[in-house]
This record gives C-alpha cells, sequence and structure tokens, in this order.
C-alpha cells in the first residue's frame, strides 16, 4: 500500500509478514520469466470461466495488472469505466484461482482515485506473449497484496 514499505529478503521468508500460509505455484516455463499457470479470473468470489489454461507472469517490473485484449474485453462489463470515478465505490472485487486459492484484490488495490474526480485502474489489456501464447502480467498491485516468495 502506499501507507506501508516495501522489503526485498534474500535467502528466508519472514513469516510474521505473512496473513496467512504460503501458496506454493510451480514456474511453467523456462523461458527465463516466473510464469504461472492461472486456472481462472473471479468477480467478486465467482470464477468467471474466461480463463482456459491462462498463464500469468509475476513481475516485479510490472506497475500495473495486464490482461490480453480478449480477457479484457470479457472484464469490461463488469469494470465498466472509473476514469470520472462515477463507479469507484462499485467496482468489483478481482481474483485470480492460482492452484485452487482465489487470491482477491479490492477495488482499492487495482484502482486508485487520483483527485479532481480522476480515477485510474491498474489494469490494462496488453498483448504479451511467449511461444505458448498470450499471457497475463501480475505487477506491482499484486505484489504489493501478497507476500510473494521467488524460489528456483
Amino acid at each position: 500500500s502506499l501507507y506501508e514499505a516495501s522489503e526485498v529478503t534474500f535467502g528466508d521468508v519472514k513469516r510474521e509478514r505473512l496473513a496467512s500460509d504460503l501458496t506454493w505455484v510451480p514456474v511453467e516455463s523456462t523461458t527465463g520469466y516466473w510464469e504461472i499457470a492461472i486456472e481462472d479470473i473471479t468477480i467478486n468470489g465467482v470464477p468467471q470461466q474466461i480463463c482456459e489454461r491462462c498463464r500469468a507472469v509475476v513481475d516485479t517490473g510490472a506497475s500495473q495488472l495486464t490482461v490480453p485484449t480478449s480477457t479484457m474485453e470479457l472484464l469490461e462489463p463488469f469494470l465498466g469505466s472509473s476514469m470520472d470515478c462515477g463507479n469507484f465505490h462499485s467496482l468489483p472485487t478481482l481474483g485470480f484461482l492460482i492452484k485452487g486459492k482465489t487470491f482477491n484484490l479490492a477495488p482499492r488495490d487495482y484502482a486508485q482515485i487520483l483527485g479532481h474526480d480522476r480515477c485510474e485502474l491498474s489494469l490494462s489489456a496488453l498483448d504479451f506473449s511467449t511461444s505458448k501464447g498470450p499471457i497475463m502480467l501480475l505487477g506491482i498491485p499484486f505484489l504489493q497484496k501478497f507476500y510473494t516468495v521467488f524460489d528456483p
């Protein structure tokens, strides 16, 4: 969050920082990315059945969450446009189903009120792919919410 400092720890897991048990997820490729399988995307806890063999890169260098354009088109009816802040308080909880567990992001985690009645989603369409097809990027909004361990 904006009010809590982030940190990087090498060679250890700080269990006192965990809000729950770790969910260990295997890396799905040898492309050099921390690529994982995503089973589905949920809206307010309900799986939307819009992911079939979805993959995501957990990316410390990405400032946003990104999904392929085709996935964003399926999410737009739920997200609408928050650019004028008109629907900010009615935005849904956005979840990523990973290894049977849903990792939920509240609207405050993926959208920001910038002031002067202006909002911005930290979620956008980006058609990024590897040889296995399109992938999502789970960037800073995801990493700030969930304790993440990179263990090769």
